[in-house]
């Protein structure tokens, strides 16, 4: 019997409840997982509210979710700070969220209808018990470690969770009020113990407070406030960048004095969680106690009274072009209600749109005035207003509000003094004299060594000694949770510090200097019982990343990152010490190696001692890894000979460790080696064959999608997109069965690429921004693969000859990006600039210069086939001058390299066939179209058939043939209509225009023109719409 409705709805707005609890604790202390745990419980939600009918598995389902929900939320809230919780604990963390994960997969797919929804028939009822059980499991690990005492049993917690429940959402509401610079402290962390405030009926009911400092928006303030205190309409948008202060600008103006006189109700809704319309209204209705629907939301702002709703980081919601129209309509729909006044905040310059928006606009937000700057700076770092070092430290942040936050609140720990020394130091610590002085250096460590303050503590010694192996320094919290053999680790601490022996950084890590670092491994080195616990942590925190890479976790990349140095360090120490056994440092070093790979860091120098560690090693399971570690890195950083015998040796090595999953892994290695190290399609395929039978009898739903995924990218190269997309989708069939959102979006992405070389634009449009509300459920909504999705989207614009939307599209990656970061999504977003403006005829020093700065990142890369690109659009730049000789060789050489790569051949060939060009004599230049013709049929690339049919027209055009040319005209014509390339269709436009007029039929020929001129105008072709005016200007009608 299904549940009442009643019963439904309460529990899920108890699950709301909890999220929205869970997501303020998420940014007040930024513990791992748990922006992923939110992002795909908002997820789930947004699916139950959508849904006709509950079931009542999925209910109970939610009610352990929810519980489990608030056992985070108290474990989180108990722990010193965020970064002391135990590796166990975010171990069970990266559980729970791929249990979630599981959950949202099973969900959505039941809600679903097609393909996906039949794939769970059958196994629906096993899902739901392994999820149901999994939570348990969470549960009861998480239990141990929680402030609720692991004596209590789970009815006694049971009857207790709604006092509990009132007392965090007590601690939130604190939390909630902290500014975006402030920490939580141990005191504030542990408030919960001794208050016992009034409950609060949901966390959506809290107001943020005006923040603590808040200068140099006065002309903002008034112009919003005059705006808020006026007859309708009321609608304002704060815009302007990242940091620039738009959420504190929106809350100083919630707490206004005449705003609170003025507005009855008042709600401040985060957005930020809300990736389609159904989220944002799901969202606005748990914070205004409505029904979860457009309806009831709706219904309920109407019956208040004068209300003021502000929509923070309404961005997210507005942003995909999927649901920009849906979201639009809602916002609209707001506006219509006489009494409510709105506030939105938001990243960049445009206002969404079918909105009138109160005139004069709010201009977007800039950095603030010196004045202002300064006068924050001073009320944050609590310095005397005579400090001259602030002429310094100002210009570093350019006044944005955030970078002056930032510093200042170092500068309140440190002192300004110290931190420009520190700056400066780092700055020339390379250039220093004195490091060199062997002997006074030794004598001032050697004092410091044996002075008072560090004799007191014997351990600080030794603490010394665990640093000189940590070039990164180390952090507070990893130091207490290393678990060093140490007595009295603070003080120990503090003896470093006072002795200068160490120092603590921007980032408070403890450090000490190199010529400190290396007289204390020469004289005085670390003992093997100090080593090993660090060794033992740092791996721990490396293999975290390891386990959960399908559940993205954001903030455990920069905590490894920081201590890559100190990794690298200690590994070096157990190689050089012999500790531990070869298996072991091939492990780690292989899993170092592979984070460093990921994060496009290329590879470990560790790497050096794998061969010799593999000759001395016996344990088959390391040496099957070093061996599928070794192709792996092939076709993406090395290119080195490989052993001839080394793949069956890697197979016999799987194959004796007995390790099936492993050995479908190999087998994937091997696929993607063979196709893009080698171009050897055939024995890539043989190993996704290999893979996907061994994968299917393991019933290895992770290694069977992978292996599909080759298939896709066998099948594309090939020149079968087709088959390459059907692949593509199976692929995301095995995952949606695994339950694992980020490899999903990994499927979608390959069939995205298969979908935009058959043409189907509009269907590859609508994939990308599915693909990216996928990413936004995981969190990964900053991530490469959402840059790379962007760049998808951007492509498609492209072929579509859409280049304003493409070059914005291109920007936004450019803006998000850099040779550091991304580096090869950058590279492509300067490519995509170039091929742009030089197709829109933008000065060619302009587009020459993106192309050096991208041909700079791709030989940094070592990735030809980008440079490649380089080289074409170097190319084009000539033939756009006139210049044909040397662009018809290099097209030719690149031709006869690249013919059995169907998109590459196919650049080549466009150029080549084109008869504008002029390169060759015309029976050569029609020999190049019919080849271009027949390659890009065979390869079904679509969009180069019919713009091979042009160009044959063309052929037939100038030679008199008029019939058959417009024939071949209409049907390029109505092919690129369909795929909606406007520039290729106002090509034909202005050639089938032409023959009309010859055939005496002026009217047609105008009808046409204008038609081409639109095209035009939308393709930013300004030369060939003012070559359209001047015809239509010649008519005499």
């Amino acid at each position: 019997m299904p549940p009442s409705e009643k019963v439904s709805s309460g529990i899920l707005q108890e699950t709301a409840t909890a999220v929205g609890a869970l997501q303020d604790v998420s940014r007040a202390l930024q513990v791992p997982f748990l922006p992923a745990i939110c992002g795909i419980c908002f997820a789930i939600l947004g699916i139950f509210q959508s849904a006709k009918a509950h079931k009542q598995e999925h209910l109970q389902l939610l009610k352990q979710v929810q519980e489990l929900l608030w056992v985070v939320i108290d474990l989180s809230l108990g722990a010193e700070s965020s970064d002391f919780l135990p590796q166990s604990i975010l171990y069970n963390l990266g559980n729970f969220a791929r249990t979630l994960q599981k959950i949202h997969s099973l969900m959505d797919a039941d809600a679903s209808s097609g393909r996906f929804r039949r794939l769970w028939l059958g196994t629906n009822t096993q899902q739901v018990e392994e999820c149901r059980e999994e939570m348990r499991q969470s549960l009861k690990a998480f239990t141990i470690y929680s402030t609720i005492q692991a004596t209590q049993q789970l009815g006694e917690i049971e009857r207790d969770s709604q006092r509990r429940r009132e007392e965090l959402l007590s601690i939130i509401s604190d939390l909630s009020k902290l500014d975006s610079a402030s920490q939580l402290s141990t005191t504030d962390a542990e408030i919960w113990k001794t208050r016992n405030l009034p409950s609060v009926d949901s966390i959506a009911s809290l107001l943020p407070g005006t923040p603590k400092v808040f200068n140099g928006r006065d002309n903002e303030l008034k112009q919003i406030l005059s705006i808020l205190l006026q007859d309708s309409p009321r609608r304002v948008a704060i815009l302007g960048t990242g940091g620039i202060g738009k959420t504190a600008l929106a809350t100083s103006v919630l707490n206004l004095p005449e705003v609170i006189d003025m507005y009855q109700h008042r709600y401040f809704v985060p957005c930020d969680a809300a990736s389609t319309c159904r989220d944002l209204i799901g969202i606005v209705a748990s914070h205004i106690h409505a029904e979860p629907s457009k309806p009831g939301v709706l219904h309920t702002l109407m019956a208040s009274s004068t209300t003021l709703l502000i929509l923070d980081n309404f961005e997210t919601p507005w942003e995909p072009s999927s649901e920009r129209e849906e979201v639009e309509e809602f916002l609209s729909l707001l506006t219509d209600i006489p009494e409510l006044a709105l506030v939105i905040t938001m990243r960049g310059v445009e206002r969404p749109g079918r909105v009138r928006w109160t005139r004069p606009f709010l201009p977007p937000l800039r950095p603030l005035s010196d004045e202002a700057a300064r006068q924050t700076f001073l009320e944050i770092s609590d310095e005397s207003e005579d400090n001259t070092d602030l002429d310094d430290l100002l210009p570093l942040t350019d006044n944005v509000p955030l970078a002056l936050s930032l510093i200042a609140n170092i500068v309140s720990l440190e002192g300004s003094a110290r931190v420009i020394v520190r700056w400066r130091n780092e700055r020339t610590k390379i250039l220093s004299e004195g490091y060199d002085r062997r002997s006074n250096l030794d004598i001032s460590i050697s004092m410091s060594l044996s002075s008072p303050r560090m004799t007191m503590f014997p351990g600080a010694k030794m603490l010394l000694q665990a640093i000189s192996l940590l070039p990164d320094g180390i952090s507070e919290a990893d130091l207490m949770q290393c678990r060093l053999p140490i007595a009295n680790l603070d003080q120990c601490k503090l003896a470093l510090l006072r002795t200068s022996l160490a120092y603590s950084d921007r980032d408070k890590r403890i450090k000490a200097l190199a010529p400190v670092r290396e007289y204390i491994r020469a004289v005085h080195p670390p003992e093997a019982e100090l080593v090993r616990p660090l060794t033992t942590y740092l791996y721990e925190v490396l293999m975290l990343w390891k386990s959960f890479r399908q559940i993205p976790t954001l903030e455990s990349v920069p905590r490894i990152a920081a201590n890559l140095g100190n990794l690298q360090s200690v590994l070096l120490w157990s190689i050089e010490q012999d500790e531990e056994g070869a298996a072991w440092q091939i492990r780690r070093i292989l899993t170092l190696d592979s984070f460093l790979r990921a994060t496009g860091r290329g590879l470990s120098p560790l790497r050096a001692y794998l061969p010799g560690l593999f000759e001395n090693c016996q344990d088959h399971q390391a040496r099957a890894e070093y061996i599928a570690a070794a192709f792996e890195s092939q076709h993406l950083y090395e290119s080195r000979a490989l052993a001839d015998d080394l793949e069956s040796q890697g197979i016999q090595e799987f194959k004796l460790a007995n390790d099936r999953v492993g050995e479908v892994q190999f087998y994937n290695v091997l696929a993607a080696y063979y196709l893009y190290n080698n171009g050897d399609p055939a024995t890539s395929e043989k190993y996704c064959e290999l893979a996907l039978a061994l994968s299917t009898e393991n019933h290895d739903l992770t290694g069977k999608g992978k292996a599909l995924m080759h298939f896709s990218e066998v099948y594309e190269y090939r020149g079968n997109a087709r088959l390459g997309r059907n692949y593509a989708r199976q692929a995301r069939q095995a995952f949606i069965q695994n339950g694992y959102l980020l490899a999903q979006a990994h499927a979608m992405k390959a069939e995205i690429y298969s979908v935009f070389i058959l043409g189907d634009f509009q269907y590859g449009l609508a994939l990308c921004a599915e693909t990216k509300s996928v990413l936004a459920v995981c969190g990964m909504h900053t991530s490469e693969l959402h840059s790379s999705i962007t760049s998808a989207e951007a492509q498609i614009h492209l072929l579509k000859t859409d280049y304003h939307t493409a070059r914005l599209l291109q920007m936004d990656i450019l803006a998000k990006t850099s040779k550091g970061s991304e580096p090869m999504e950058h590279g492509y977003a300067l490519l995509g600039l170039a091929t742009i403006d030089c197709a829109t005829d933008v000065e060619e020093a302009a587009v020459r210069k993106n192309v050096n700065k991208a041909r700079a990142v791709f030989t940094e890369l070592k990735s030809p086939g980008s440079i490649f690109h380089c080289d074409r659009v170097d190319a084009e730049l000539q033939l756009r001058r006139g210049d044909v000789v040397e662009p018809a060789t290099c097209f030719k050489k690149w031709l006869s390299v690249f013919r059995a790569e169907p998109n590459f051949a196919l650049e080549c060939l466009c150029k080549l066939a084109d008869p504008d060009y002029g390169m060759h004599q015309p029976e050569t230049t029609f020999a190049y179209a019919v080849v271009m013709f027949g390659y890009a049929k065979k390869a079904e690339i679509m969009p180069s058939v019919y713009l091979a049919l042009r160009y044959i027209g063309d052929m037939f055009l100038r030679s008199g043939d008029q019939v058959t040319a417009r024939h071949l005209f209409q049907t390029s014509l109505e092919g690129c209509a369909a795929m909606g390339i406007h520039r290729h269709q106002a090509k034909c436009l202005t050639r089938i225009a032409k023959i009309c007029r010859k055939e005496g039929d002026v009217p047609r020929f105008v009808e046409l023109l204008r038609q081409a001129r639109t095209l035009f105008e939308k393709s930013s072709q300004a030369r060939q719409v003012d070559d359209v005016e001047q015809l239509l200007a010649s008519v005499v009608l």
